[in-house]
Protein backbone atom coordinates (compact mmCIF):
# COMPACT_ATOMS: atom_id res chain seq x y z
CA UNK A 1 0.00 0.00 0.00
CA UNK A 2 2.85 2.40 0.83
CA UNK A 3 4.50 1.60 -2.50
CA UNK A 4 1.25 2.37 -4.30
CA UNK A 5 0.89 5.66 -2.44
CA UNK A 6 4.47 6.67 -3.25
CA UNK A 7 3.85 5.87 -6.89
CA UNK A 8 0.82 8.11 -6.98
CA UNK A 9 2.80 10.94 -5.37
CA UNK A 10 5.59 10.65 -7.93
CA UNK A 11 3.25 10.64 -10.90
CA UNK A 12 0.93 13.30 -9.48
CA UNK A 13 -2.12 11.10 -9.94
CA UNK A 14 -4.77 10.37 -7.34
CA UNK A 15 -5.38 6.82 -6.14
CA UNK A 16 -8.02 5.00 -8.11
CA UNK A 17 -11.45 4.52 -6.56
CA UNK A 18 -10.92 0.77 -5.94
CA UNK A 19 -7.63 1.51 -4.15
CA UNK A 20 -9.28 4.18 -2.03
CA UNK A 21 -12.21 1.92 -1.18
CA UNK A 22 -9.90 -0.92 -0.20
CA UNK A 23 -7.82 1.39 2.00
CA UNK A 24 -10.96 2.72 3.71
CA UNK A 25 -12.21 -0.82 4.24
CA UNK A 26 -8.93 -1.89 5.84
CA UNK A 27 -8.84 1.17 8.12
CA UNK A 28 -12.42 0.52 9.17
CA UNK A 29 -11.58 -3.14 9.84
CA UNK A 30 -8.57 -2.15 11.98
CA UNK A 31 -10.74 0.27 13.96
CA UNK A 32 -13.44 -2.34 14.64
CA UNK A 33 -10.90 -5.06 15.44
CA UNK A 34 -8.92 -2.88 17.85
CA UNK A 35 -12.03 -1.57 19.60
CA UNK A 36 -13.43 -5.09 19.96
CA UNK A 37 -10.33 -6.48 21.63
CA UNK A 38 -9.89 -3.41 23.81
CA UNK A 39 -13.32 -3.95 25.40
CA UNK A 40 -12.60 -7.56 26.40
CA UNK A 41 -10.53 -6.47 29.45
CA UNK A 42 -13.65 -4.63 30.65
CA UNK A 43 -15.27 -8.05 31.00
CA UNK A 44 -12.24 -9.34 32.87
CA UNK A 45 -12.18 -6.36 35.23
CA UNK A 46 -15.87 -6.81 36.06
CA UNK A 47 -15.30 -10.53 36.63
CA UNK A 48 -12.39 -9.75 38.95
CA UNK A 49 -14.61 -7.45 41.02
CA UNK A 50 -17.52 -9.93 41.10
CA UNK A 51 -15.26 -12.88 41.98
CA UNK A 52 -14.84 -11.35 45.42
CA UNK A 53 -18.51 -12.19 46.16
CA UNK A 54 -19.65 -14.96 43.79
CA UNK A 55 -18.38 -18.34 42.53
CA UNK A 56 -16.55 -17.97 39.23
CA UNK A 57 -18.70 -20.66 37.57
CA UNK A 58 -21.84 -18.68 38.39
CA UNK A 59 -20.43 -15.49 36.87
CA UNK A 60 -19.40 -17.35 33.72
CA UNK A 61 -22.74 -19.16 33.45
CA UNK A 62 -24.81 -15.97 33.56
CA UNK A 63 -22.48 -14.19 31.14
CA UNK A 64 -22.54 -17.12 28.69
CA UNK A 65 -26.31 -17.47 29.05
CA UNK A 66 -26.87 -13.85 28.04
CA UNK A 67 -24.35 -14.20 25.20
CA UNK A 68 -26.18 -17.35 24.01
CA UNK A 69 -29.53 -15.53 23.90
CA UNK A 70 -27.97 -12.71 21.86
CA UNK A 71 -26.54 -15.22 19.38
CA UNK A 72 -29.95 -16.88 19.05
CA UNK A 73 -31.60 -13.51 18.45
CA UNK A 74 -28.99 -12.64 15.80
CA UNK A 75 -29.57 -15.95 14.05
CA UNK A 76 -33.35 -15.47 14.02
CA UNK A 77 -33.47 -11.82 12.98
CA UNK A 78 -30.53 -11.49 10.58
CA UNK A 79 -30.19 -15.04 9.30
CA UNK A 80 -32.29 -18.18 9.12
CA UNK A 81 -32.25 -20.41 12.19
CA UNK A 82 -31.27 -23.26 9.84
CA UNK A 83 -27.83 -21.70 9.49
CA UNK A 84 -27.04 -23.03 12.97
CA UNK A 85 -27.12 -26.62 11.76
CA UNK A 86 -23.84 -28.50 11.64
CA UNK A 87 -22.51 -31.93 10.85
CA UNK A 88 -19.60 -31.51 13.25
CA UNK A 89 -21.43 -31.25 16.54
CA UNK A 90 -18.72 -33.27 18.31
CA UNK A 91 -16.02 -30.71 17.55
CA UNK A 92 -18.33 -27.86 18.51
CA UNK A 93 -19.05 -29.53 21.85
CA UNK A 94 -15.32 -30.01 22.40
CA UNK A 95 -14.65 -26.35 21.66
CA UNK A 96 -17.44 -25.32 24.02
CA UNK A 97 -15.96 -27.45 26.80
CA UNK A 98 -12.53 -25.91 26.17
CA UNK A 99 -13.97 -22.41 26.40
CA UNK A 100 -15.73 -23.31 29.65
CA UNK A 101 -12.34 -24.40 30.97
CA UNK A 102 -10.84 -21.11 29.77
CA UNK A 103 -13.46 -19.19 31.73
CA UNK A 104 -12.81 -21.15 34.94
CA UNK A 105 -9.04 -20.73 34.65
CA UNK A 106 -9.29 -17.05 33.72
CA UNK A 107 -11.76 -15.99 36.40
CA UNK A 108 -9.89 -18.08 38.97
CA UNK A 109 -6.65 -16.30 38.11
CA UNK A 110 -8.27 -12.88 38.30
CA UNK A 111 -9.13 -13.46 41.96
CA UNK A 112 -5.50 -13.05 43.03
CA UNK A 113 -3.54 -11.76 40.01
CA UNK A 114 -3.58 -8.27 38.53
CA UNK A 115 -5.45 -7.66 35.30
CA UNK A 116 -2.24 -6.67 33.47
CA UNK A 117 -0.42 -9.86 34.50
CA UNK A 118 -3.32 -12.08 33.42
CA UNK A 119 -3.67 -10.29 30.07
CA UNK A 120 0.09 -10.55 29.49
CA UNK A 121 0.04 -14.32 30.04
CA UNK A 122 -2.97 -14.68 27.72
CA UNK A 123 -0.75 -13.26 24.96
CA UNK A 124 1.12 -16.59 25.08
CA UNK A 125 -1.84 -18.27 23.34
CA UNK A 126 -0.76 -17.34 19.75
CA UNK A 127 2.71 -18.75 20.46
CA UNK A 128 1.18 -21.98 21.75
CA UNK A 129 -0.89 -22.18 18.56
CA UNK A 130 2.35 -22.11 16.57
CA UNK A 131 3.93 -24.77 18.78
CA UNK A 132 0.89 -27.08 18.66
CA UNK A 133 -0.10 -26.62 15.01
CA UNK A 134 2.86 -28.78 13.96
CA UNK A 135 2.03 -31.99 15.87
CA UNK A 136 -1.75 -31.51 15.85
CA UNK A 137 -2.40 -30.07 12.37
CA UNK A 138 0.70 -31.25 10.53
CA UNK A 139 1.79 -27.73 9.62
CA UNK A 140 5.45 -26.92 8.96
CA UNK A 141 6.92 -24.72 11.68
CA UNK A 142 10.04 -22.76 10.78
CA UNK A 143 13.08 -22.52 13.01
CA UNK A 144 12.52 -18.78 13.54
CA UNK A 145 9.04 -19.52 14.82
CA UNK A 146 10.41 -22.04 17.32
CA UNK A 147 12.87 -19.40 18.50
CA UNK A 148 9.97 -16.99 18.99
CA UNK A 149 8.05 -19.58 20.99
CA UNK A 150 11.09 -20.11 23.21
CA UNK A 151 11.51 -16.37 23.66
CA UNK A 152 7.84 -16.10 24.60
CA UNK A 153 8.31 -18.55 27.45
CA UNK A 154 11.28 -16.55 28.65
CA UNK A 155 8.83 -13.65 28.87
CA UNK A 156 6.48 -15.90 30.88
CA UNK A 157 9.35 -16.58 33.29
CA UNK A 158 9.79 -12.82 33.78
CA UNK A 159 6.12 -12.47 34.71
CA UNK A 160 6.34 -15.45 37.08
CA UNK A 161 9.58 -14.35 38.73
CA UNK A 162 8.16 -12.12 41.51
CA UNK A 163 5.94 -14.95 42.83
CA UNK A 164 8.23 -17.96 42.45
CA UNK A 165 8.81 -18.02 46.21
CA UNK A 166 5.14 -17.47 47.04
CA UNK A 167 2.53 -20.22 46.78
CA UNK A 168 -0.06 -18.58 44.54
CA UNK A 169 -2.09 -20.50 41.99
CA UNK A 170 -3.19 -17.36 40.17
CA UNK A 171 -0.42 -17.21 37.56
CA UNK A 172 -0.52 -20.97 36.73
CA UNK A 173 -4.28 -20.62 36.29
CA UNK A 174 -3.72 -17.71 33.89
CA UNK A 175 -1.26 -19.83 31.93
CA UNK A 176 -3.85 -22.62 31.89
CA UNK A 177 -6.33 -20.16 30.37
CA UNK A 178 -3.76 -19.38 27.65
CA UNK A 179 -3.34 -23.10 26.91
CA UNK A 180 -7.11 -23.53 26.63
CA UNK A 181 -7.25 -20.44 24.41
CA UNK A 182 -4.66 -21.96 22.08
CA UNK A 183 -6.57 -25.26 21.88
CA UNK A 184 -9.73 -23.28 21.14
CA UNK A 185 -8.00 -21.52 18.24
CA UNK A 186 -6.77 -24.82 16.80
CA UNK A 187 -10.23 -26.39 16.94
CA UNK A 188 -11.71 -23.18 15.49
CA UNK A 189 -9.26 -23.33 12.58
CA UNK A 190 -10.53 -26.80 11.73
CA UNK A 191 -14.20 -25.87 12.11
CA UNK A 192 -13.84 -22.70 10.01
CA UNK A 193 -13.44 -24.91 6.92
CA UNK A 194 -17.09 -25.96 7.10
CA UNK A 195 -19.02 -23.76 9.55
CA UNK A 196 -19.51 -20.02 9.90
CA UNK A 197 -18.67 -18.00 13.04
CA UNK A 198 -22.29 -17.68 14.14
CA UNK A 199 -22.59 -21.48 14.31
CA UNK A 200 -19.45 -21.62 16.42
CA UNK A 201 -20.68 -18.93 18.81
CA UNK A 202 -24.01 -20.71 19.19
CA UNK A 203 -22.45 -23.96 20.36
CA UNK A 204 -19.65 -22.36 22.40
CA UNK A 205 -22.07 -20.22 24.42
CA UNK A 206 -24.62 -23.05 24.74
CA UNK A 207 -22.08 -25.54 26.06
CA UNK A 208 -20.42 -22.89 28.21
CA UNK A 209 -23.69 -21.81 29.84
CA UNK A 210 -24.78 -25.43 30.44
CA UNK A 211 -21.42 -26.62 31.79
CA UNK A 212 -20.73 -23.65 34.02
CA UNK A 213 -24.36 -23.55 35.15
CA UNK A 214 -24.20 -27.18 36.25
CA UNK A 215 -21.03 -26.47 38.24
CA UNK A 216 -22.51 -23.30 39.74
CA UNK A 217 -25.53 -25.19 41.12
CA UNK A 218 -23.30 -26.73 43.80
CA UNK A 219 -22.48 -23.29 45.24
CA UNK A 220 -25.11 -20.89 43.92
CA UNK A 221 -25.38 -17.46 45.50
CA UNK A 222 -28.33 -15.43 44.33
CA UNK A 223 -26.90 -12.16 43.00
CA UNK A 224 -28.25 -8.77 43.92
CA UNK A 225 -30.08 -6.82 41.25
CA UNK A 226 -27.05 -4.61 40.64
CA UNK A 227 -24.63 -7.55 40.34
CA UNK A 228 -27.03 -9.44 38.09
CA UNK A 229 -27.16 -6.37 35.86
CA UNK A 230 -23.35 -6.32 35.73
CA UNK A 231 -23.21 -10.02 34.78
CA UNK A 232 -25.83 -9.40 32.10
CA UNK A 233 -23.79 -6.48 30.81
CA UNK A 234 -20.78 -8.80 30.59
CA UNK A 235 -22.78 -10.97 28.19
CA UNK A 236 -23.53 -7.97 25.99
CA UNK A 237 -19.87 -6.88 26.07
CA UNK A 238 -18.71 -10.38 25.06
CA UNK A 239 -21.27 -10.54 22.24
CA UNK A 240 -20.32 -7.09 20.96
CA UNK A 241 -16.64 -7.93 21.05
CA UNK A 242 -16.97 -11.22 19.19
CA UNK A 243 -19.32 -9.83 16.55
CA UNK A 244 -16.92 -6.92 16.05
CA UNK A 245 -13.97 -9.27 15.52
CA UNK A 246 -15.90 -11.35 13.00
CA UNK A 247 -17.03 -8.24 11.11
CA UNK A 248 -13.45 -6.94 10.96
CA UNK A 249 -12.20 -10.26 9.57
CA UNK A 250 -14.83 -10.01 6.84
CA UNK A 251 -13.32 -6.67 5.78
CA UNK A 252 -9.61 -7.50 5.99
CA UNK A 253 -7.40 -10.55 6.41
CA UNK A 254 -6.62 -11.77 9.96
CA UNK A 255 -2.88 -11.52 9.21
CA UNK A 256 -3.24 -7.78 8.58
CA UNK A 257 -5.29 -7.25 11.73
CA UNK A 258 -3.44 -9.50 14.17
CA UNK A 259 -0.84 -6.97 15.44
CA UNK A 260 -3.63 -4.80 16.87
CA UNK A 261 -4.72 -7.69 19.12
CA UNK A 262 -2.03 -6.70 21.62
CA UNK A 263 -3.46 -3.20 22.17
CA UNK A 264 -5.92 -4.63 24.69
CA UNK A 265 -3.10 -4.43 27.25
CA UNK A 266 -3.68 -0.65 27.29
CA UNK A 267 -7.23 -1.17 28.55
CA UNK A 268 -6.09 -3.85 31.00
CA UNK A 269 -3.44 -1.60 32.57
CA UNK A 270 -5.79 1.40 32.72
CA UNK A 271 -8.63 -0.58 34.33
CA UNK A 272 -6.25 -2.34 36.70
CA UNK A 273 -5.02 1.02 37.97
CA UNK A 274 -8.44 2.70 38.06
CA UNK A 275 -10.38 -0.14 39.72
CA UNK A 276 -7.77 -2.04 41.76
CA UNK A 277 -4.80 0.35 42.17
CA UNK A 278 -2.59 -2.18 40.32
CA UNK A 279 0.56 -0.88 38.64
CA UNK A 280 2.62 -3.36 36.54
CA UNK A 281 6.11 -3.86 37.93
CA UNK A 282 9.27 -3.93 35.81
CA UNK A 283 9.14 -7.73 35.47
CA UNK A 284 5.64 -7.64 34.03
CA UNK A 285 6.63 -4.87 31.59
CA UNK A 286 9.73 -6.80 30.52
CA UNK A 287 7.78 -10.04 30.15
CA UNK A 288 5.08 -8.22 28.17
CA UNK A 289 7.68 -6.77 25.78
CA UNK A 290 9.28 -10.17 25.20
CA UNK A 291 5.97 -12.02 24.70
CA UNK A 292 4.51 -9.40 22.35
CA UNK A 293 7.78 -9.22 20.41
CA UNK A 294 7.80 -13.00 20.02
CA UNK A 295 4.18 -12.96 18.87
CA UNK A 296 4.88 -10.28 16.28
CA UNK A 297 7.90 -12.28 15.06
CA UNK A 298 5.70 -15.34 14.50
CA UNK A 299 3.15 -13.17 12.76
CA UNK A 300 5.83 -11.71 10.48
CA UNK A 301 6.98 -15.20 9.47
CA UNK A 302 3.40 -16.25 8.80
CA UNK A 303 2.74 -13.19 6.66
CA UNK A 304 5.94 -13.85 4.71
CA UNK A 305 4.77 -17.41 4.05
CA UNK A 306 1.38 -16.14 2.87
CA UNK A 307 3.04 -13.51 0.70
CA UNK A 308 5.04 -16.20 -1.04
CA UNK A 309 1.88 -18.15 -1.75
CA UNK A 310 0.14 -17.66 -5.15
CA UNK A 311 -3.20 -17.13 -3.39
CA UNK A 312 -2.74 -13.93 -1.43
CA UNK A 313 -5.25 -12.60 1.05
CA UNK A 314 -6.48 -9.06 0.73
Amino acid sequence: MEVERAGHERTGTAPTAPDSDRRDRILWAITIYTASFMIFPVNDALAKRLAERYPIAEIGAIRNGVHFLIVCAAACFWQRAGTLRTRRAGLHLLRGAIMAGTTLFLFGALRTVSLADVTTLLFVAPLLVVALSGPLLGERIRFVQWLAVGAGFVGVAFVFRPVIEVLDWGLPLALGAAVCGALHQLVSRELSRTDGPLVGLFYVTLVGAATLGAIALFDWRTPTFEDCAVMTGMGFIAAGGYFGVFKAIELASPARLAPFYYLQIVTAIALGYAMFDDVPDRWTILGLAVIVGAGLMCLGVERAKRGASPARTR
